[in-house]
């Protein structure tokens, strides 16, 4: 199989979680990740994701200051990129808001934090009666802990001459292809950075960068990542994108909400790990099954295999079990006409290409 960057954007495409669906079950991946339909009355707020996305923004803007103050001459540039990355309908002017006070007389720590919480507030997050974990109060203690525990100025993001290429929320689309070099499907996705180690000056390889929240950040949560595909997947595809062989991976964890004791990690862990040949062979293994499985019931998503043992994910009951105990027959005719289709793109904000 053979990866380079796209040129025909009229291809079909998968992501990280779509991949991860499917062989999660197969049913569920096809008709939800991959066909994007929902049933009318399982289209919910999920508030692992929508906290995370939420999250990511500080995570994002912390890189940003680093990257403001390692290139001043470049602000002009950066403070582009950042209002397109940056801005929603509800608060078009995020980043000028919270660029106010990057240019105050604190600290540095202050003054990144400033600017993330100013983020945070202005993200579109609000509360939800079910989930007295993912406030916006402990969303903000969160961020408060992560600025202060994150080494700014260690890690720069890469960046060219005219910052048209920035190493902040980095979007990819790569296509895959046979042997024969046909092509075969699109690899779309979004890297949280891809930065350099400045306490490594001679090691100029950039390595990818992901931040994930959770429920609980331990050593189960970091060694996890040893053999994660998404990651493995994301030094492949930076690597295409970039030109620069890519193998190293710095894992962020942050707690939310962040726990009052802990002995090991205060809530807040950097896993550093490595991929290597072999690593990419089984990523490479990994993608054909799950387009084998794709391909195999496409036309027929509701016929997929159903696997039981994830009909409760996310400590909830899978949206579409009501249609999973319907007939074969009753199934299809929900499928064709009774969804809602809603298929969300990582390349959402595509001015960023």
């Amino acid at each position: 199989m053979l990866i380079k960057p796209t040129t025909d954007k009229t291809l079909p495409w998968v992501d990280y979680s779509t991949l991860s669906a499917v062989n999660t079950c197969p049913r569920w991946g096809l008709i939800h990740n991959w066909h994007g339909k929902h049933l009318p009355s399982g289209v919910e707020r999920v508030l692992p994701l929508e906290a995370g996305r939420a999250m990511h923004d500080v995570f994002a803007c912390a890189r940003l200051f680093d990257l403001l103050t390692a290139k001043p001459q470049l602000r002009n540039s950066i403070n582009a990129y950042a209002m397109k990355l940056f801005t929603n309908d509800m608060f078009p002017q995020r980043w000028d808001q919270a660029m106010r006070y990057y240019d105050t007389g604190e600290d540095a720590e202050t003054r990144c934090m400033q600017m993330a919480l100013s983020l945070l507030e202005t993200s579109g997050y609000s509360d939800d009666p079910r989930d007295n974990k993912r406030t916006q109060a402990n969303l903000e203690s969160a961020a408060i802990s992560y600025i202060q525990r994150y080494p700014l100025g260690r890690f720069i993001p890469v960046c060219d001459a005219e910052a048209k290429q920035i190493g902040v929320e980095v979007p990819f689309d790569v296509t895959l292809y046979k042997d024969d070099s046909t092509p075969i499907i699109r690899l779309i996705g979004r890297v949280d950075a891809v930065c350099i180690d400045t306490l490594r000056p001679s090691d100029k390889t950039p390595a990818v960068h992901e931040n994930k929240t959770g429920s609980r950040i331990d050593t189960v949560w970091s060694t996890s990542f040893d053999t994660s595909h998404q990651v493995t997947g994301y030094c492949i595809a930076m690597s295409t994108v970039l030109g620069l062989p890519i193998h190293d991976v710095t894992m962020w964890g942050l707690q939310i909400p962040v726990p009052k004791a802990s002995s090991y990690s205060d809530g807040i862990m950097r896993y550093p790990t490595h991929r290597d040949g072999a690593s990419f062979y089984e990523w490479f293994l990994w993608v054909e099954h799950t387009l084998e499985m794709i391909d195999r019931y496409e036309a027929d998503p509701t016929n997929a295999p159903m696997y039981t043992h994830s009909c409760s994910r996310y400590f909830r009951s899978c949206s579409l079990i009501p249609l999973c105990t319907e007939t074969r027959e009753r199934r299809k005719h929900i499928f064709d006409n009774e969804m809602v289709v809603a298929r969300w793109s990582p390349l959402e904000q595509d001015n960023l290409l």
